[in-house]
């Protein structure tokens, strides 16, 4: 009996010992234990997994803690406290869990496989569809103090989730995730920025030509031709817009008039951003109609290649906050030729003056730590989305790559791009997992739509 003692008592020390490795706090009680915090388990997601929805009241000045604060909403979908976590920081103000892209992979180690937990945040002063925005002080509303609201999250979520941490984001969110990793480049293992222009400047002139250059002569001309016809028929189609929104129950936010010359001067960049969204051939703006052509068809043609919507009031709101941005530190593109459409213009002959003090210290001192000290990030672009006139070029002395997908336009996603493996080896590289997906299943997963997390334009009120 004594000798099968100790064998027997080390076997149970090793089996304790690998038990508490892998025990975590839990998440729930970590979060239910922050004064600050409220959280509730939801119904488990598709694959069986327990979501959980939680707010935060952060402080408006992160200098200020006992200030005002401002509640910040965010969701989770936990697998496992031993695999990644990916965190998909809003540019906006929407928290859903999506899957797609990496949410679709399986991490794998020597210790651990499966699908990473998914860690979703909205960006201060967008929550309530834009209505923080009207009553907390804009002079907040800046990366350094959203770069804390983040880092204050990640910070009590690392207590469970001590793994790897992989930031991910599209647009404005990519956006989003470079600023958090400049200011706290700690708290991120590994990040994916898709489709993130880094403007500079108040009036970016980097986007005059870039347009032109991504059209084809015979698109670049016909792109000329309707927009002169909207303004031609602006009357006629003012008319048809009013319907529409009517229909739609929804208010313009400026007179009808004002909204066809936006349309025209702005049709360009929006048509060739989303160019993938508008369907089939008949979409082309080769196939656009002519002057020949009735009101009707010239309508169809345009509510079936841009967002009418987009000068309505509940967008207004939504949106307001990223106008603030954009004119104060984030810049924003020059993207209209005026020029070549003023003998039809009547209230928009030239860009509109920025009614902020805009300073572009803080996206340089971006770009400058991008240069020289911007590691473990992969930028990726579309050659045909007109906000990679602002793209961001990686340096060769930083572990980042720069991607760039021949035609591709705003909406590209990472399994739609030939180099993905050349991404994912890099990812494999940052974080020692090897990372595998069903290409099957991912043919039927949700498909990753870019229009709620995109840049705006800024348009001219």
């Amino acid at each position: 009996m004594r000798k099968t003692l100790l064998p027997f008592v080390t076997l149970c020390l090793f089996i304790t010992s690998c038990q508490k490795d892998d025990v975590q706090p839990s998440i729930m009680g970590i979060l239910e234990n922050q004064d600050d915090i409220s959280a509730h388990e939801k119904a488990n997601s598709n694959d069986g997994y327990k979501i959980i929805s939680f707010s935060i009241k952060q402080p408006v000045d992160h200098n200020n803690p006992d200030g005002e604060k401002f509640i910040q909403t965010g969701t989770l979908l936990h697998r496992d406290y031993n695999l990644p976590v990916l965190f998909m920081p809003s540019g906006y103000g929407n928290s859903q869990i999506r899957n797609y892209d990496l949410t679709q992979y399986s991490f794998e180690n020597s210790k651990r496989q499966g699908k990473p937990n998914i860690l979703a945040v909205d960006h201060r002063y967008y929550g309530n569809e834009g209505k923080d925005y009207q009553t907390l002080d804009p002079q907040f509303l800046n990366i350094e103090q959203a770069a804390k609201d983040l880092h204050r999250i990640v910070e009590i979520f690392k207590e469970a989730y001590k793994n790897k941490w992989i930031s991910m984001g599209y647009s404005k969110g990519g956006r989003t995730c470079i600023y958090h990793k400049y200011f706290f480049p700690d708290d991120i293992d590994a990040t994916l920025s898709f489709v993130a222009p880094i403007t500079m400047t108040n009036k970016d002139t980097r986007f005059e030509s870039f347009v032109q250059q991504i059209s084809t002569p015979e698109e670049y001309d016909k792109m000329l031709a309707f927009q002169r016809l909207l303004l031609e028929k602006r009357e006629a189609i003012g008319e048809l817009i009013e319907k529409w929104y009517a229909f739609y129950e929804l208010t313009l936010d400026r007179d009808v008039d004002r909204v066809i010359e936006g349309i025209a001067l702005g049709y360009p960049f929006s048509y060739w951003q989303y160019r993938s969204y508008w369907h089939g051939g008949e979409t082309s703006i080769l196939n656009a109609p002519t002057a020949d052509s009735d009101v009707t068809e010239i309508f169809d043609f345009l509510s079936r290649t841009y967002f009418l919507d987009n000068y309505s009031t509940i967008n207004d709101t939504k949106y307001e906050p990223y106008y603030y941005q954009a004119r104060t530190q984030l810049g924003y593109p020059i993207y209209a030729e005026y020029d070549k459409l003023s003998d039809l213009l009547i209230y928009y002959k030239s860009p509109s003056d920025n009614p902020y003090t805009f300073n572009g210290q803080a996206i340089q001192d971006v770009i400058n730590w991008l240069d020289n000290e911007g590691n473990n990030i992969i930028h990726i672009y579309g050659s045909k989305d007109p906000w990679t006139a602002a793209m961001y070029q990686s340096k060769s002395g930083t572990d980042a790559i720069t991607i760039m997908e021949n035609g591709g336009d705003h909406r590209i996603d990472l399994n739609s791009l030939v180099d993905r493996k050349v991404i994912l080896n890099k990812l494999e590289k940052w974080t020692g997992y090897t990372l595998t997906v069903d290409e099957f299943r991912l043919k039927g997963a949700e498909t990753k739509s870019s229009i709620s997390e995109s840049e705006r334009a800024v348009i001219s009120r």
